[in-house]
């Protein structure tokens, strides 16, 4: 793997879960590193990726079965998310905002004011 981007995840460990002193950020390096070692002609590592694989770490603590989800959960579902020019995630924030409007508008409101 590329030293740059290995320095890349690096620096996005670091800045996960920064409250939280006991989180495994090494663990956290390694299933980031593994599965972007893994993807490299599909999504490669995109930031953000940290706390989508951090996420699942702090909730199930074990490093294997999170590398595994996290590389299944990245190829399956959300691989066409991180390709291209991220068209998929345009419409899925088209979609997400539509929903906020309609099932609960104050939150879609207080969201818009905020951005």
């Amino acid at each position: 793997m590329d030293q740059g981007l290995e320095d890349i995840i690096r620096v996005d460990v670091l800045r996960t879960f920064t409250t939280d002193k006991n989180f495994p950020k090494e663990q956290l390096f390694n299933i980031l590193k593994c599965a972007t070692y893994v993807m490299q002609t599909e999504a490669g590592y995109c930031q953000g990726m940290n706390y989508l694989a951090g996420m699942l770490l702090y909730m199930i603590q074990d490093e294997q079965r999170v590398f595994e989800m996290y590389l299944c959960l990245v190829q399956k579902r959300l691989v066409e998310i991180y390709l291209g020019n991220f068209d998929k995630l345009k419409v899925y924030f088209y979609v997400l905002d539509n929903l906020l409007n309609l099932f609960v508008s104050d939150l879609a409101t207080d969201l818009k004011v905020k951005l």
